[in-house]
């Protein structure tokens, strides 16, 4: 049994994934938490765990399509995709993103008190 310290929402959009100044890889998300992501596509060759990444989740908002920017690490691989953890997210946009949670949530006082005491020092909101 996995040892999860947030919430994994069963969310599914759109991914545009960078690595190492490659071209971009589009995928899936499959579930998605205030941490990381899994994302659905085949894995580029040479990826591996520990890399750094960029990836923009892409979501409908009131005003129309909005990018929301990650820095991340890839946390694990797998034959059907990859797990990545959010190191520095976009600021521009989290509000979307937010929506996004709370939207797919079953419980969402628990993803509140999620949001509201992210143990990670290190993860942060950026203004880009």
């Amino acid at each position: 049994m996995e040892n999860r310290k947030f919430t994994r929402l069963p969310i599914s959009v759109m991914v545009e994934l960078h690595v190492d100044d490659s071209s971009p890889h589009y995928g899936e998300t499959s579930d998605v938490s205030i941490d990381g992501v899994f994302i659905t596509l085949t894995p580029p060759s040479g990826l591996q765990s520990g890399q750094a990444c960029h990836l923009d989740l892409i979501l409908k908002a009131d005003d129309g399509w909005v990018r929301v920017a990650f820095n991340g690490t890839i946390a694990h691989i797998r034959d059907n995709g990859i797990g990545v953890q959010f190191d520095i997210a976009d600021i521009n946009h989290h509000e979307s993103f937010l929506k996004l949670l709370i939207t797919g949530a079953d419980d969402i006082d628990r993803l509140l008190e999620e949001l509201g005491t992210h143990p990670r020092a290190d993860f942060r909101f950026k203004q880009e």
